[in-house]
């Protein structure tokens, strides 16, 4: 439905055996390879239907990257998504969706995210739980991101914010904060109705944005608004304060100076592509205890070793259990996406 894109090529020969083993069940398996990816589509009258997308990410012309559309507020399908990539990119070969998302509680807020997510190493939503990300070094990593978002106010009282989500004034399936942060990237206003919001300007305009993962900033605000749905321009970032709990936190004033800080641990200041998912699958290659107990629907697993990395999306709830206890056996760390995940 919404959020992660994925661009990746070559094939995983340690998949090839189980695959092998699902045809010797009643399977049927179509093979598609183009430009070092491995495409496998796998299908059974049960009926289920799962895709299997294989690559190595060492192939120099292949890259993983993450996409909100036109931003993180929004409920662009994929297909659109794509479509909107800038053109230096490269071009797509794959790509599927990632992240729980606002979906149905809150339309204002459709497609704000769950988790982290990073887009060519701009940070656009957090913090975080469980993650796949890549760093500069084209090499992947699942686990758990802990994220430690801060405003400290001028007195040095520290607020912990989310990023580009919605406040607390409303219901939300994925996240919601009493302080929230916007960034462009969010959209093109905060969508809010009333409440305290801060416009922030750079006090370093080499240290601001596109805003980074691990970093400390100084803002200043530039203007206080009390009527919401503050623009967001480019420049700029707005601090967003929920009206249930604007009583508690003492206001700002013009001039005053903001510090800002987007601790995650480890640290992924170096990573250009994040996104979260849950629960967490194997690792080690063992399976995770207790993964029986979660209900099973149609999901994207993602899975490495090595360089080596393998992206399956299923479609229907026997697809989801193939995935999460055949797909991954063989020596990966894979991870379960409620709508998907993207590379």
């Amino acid at each position: 439905m919404h959020r992660t894109l994925l661009k990746y090529w070559r094939v995983v020969a340690r998949v090839i055996p189980v695959l092998m083993l699902l045809v010797s069940a009643g399977c049927r398996i179509e093979t598609a390879r183009n430009s070092g990816v491995e495409y496998r589509h796998i299908t059974d009258p049960a009926p289920w239907s799962a895709h299997v997308v294989s690559f190595d990410l060492a192939q120099r012309d292949l890259a993983v990257l993450a996409s909100v559309g036109t931003g993180v507020d929004g409920s662009e399908t994929l297909p659109e998504m794509v479509t909107e990539l800038p053109h230096g990119f490269g071009e797509p070969v794959a790509a599927v969706n990632g992240d729980y998302f606002e979906y149905l509680t809150e339309p204002r807020y459709r497609g704000t995210l769950q988790g982290l997510c990073i887009v060519n190493g701009e940070i656009v939503s957090g913090p975080a739980g469980f993650a796949f990300w890549v760093d500069g070094a084209k090499h992947s990593h699942i686990g758990k991101v802990q994220g430690a978002f801060t405003a400290t106010w001028p007195d040095g009282t520290a607020m912990p914010f989310g990023l580009n989500c919605s406040t607390s004034d409303y219901q939300s399936e994925v996240r919601a904060a009493d302080v929230v942060l916007y960034t462009p990237a969010f959209g093109t206003s905060t969508q809010t109705e009333g409440g305290l919001e801060y416009l922030l300007e750079p006090v370093n305009t080499n240290a601001w944005l596109p805003l980074r993962p691990n970093v400390h900033l100084q803002a200043r605000i530039r203007e206080v608004r009390t009527t919401g749905n503050t623009p967001l321009a480019t420049g700029l970032m707005v601090l967003s304060i929920a009206r249930k709990a604007d009583n508690h936190i003492s206001p700002l004033k013009v001039g005053e100076i903001v510090k800002l800080s987007t601790q995650l641990t480890p640290d992924l200041s170096n990573a250009q592509t994040a996104v979260s998912g849950d629960p967490l699958l194997m690792t080690g290659g063992q399976i995770v205890p207790g993964l029986d107990k979660i209900a099973r629907h149609p999901r994207t697993a993602v899975g490495f070793a090595g360089s080596r990395c393998c992206f399956a999306n299923s479609l229907s709830p026997a697809a989801s259990r193939l995935s999460s206890t055949v797909l991954f056996r063989d020596g990966y760390i894979a991870k379960y996406e409620r709508n998907t995940l993207a590379a």
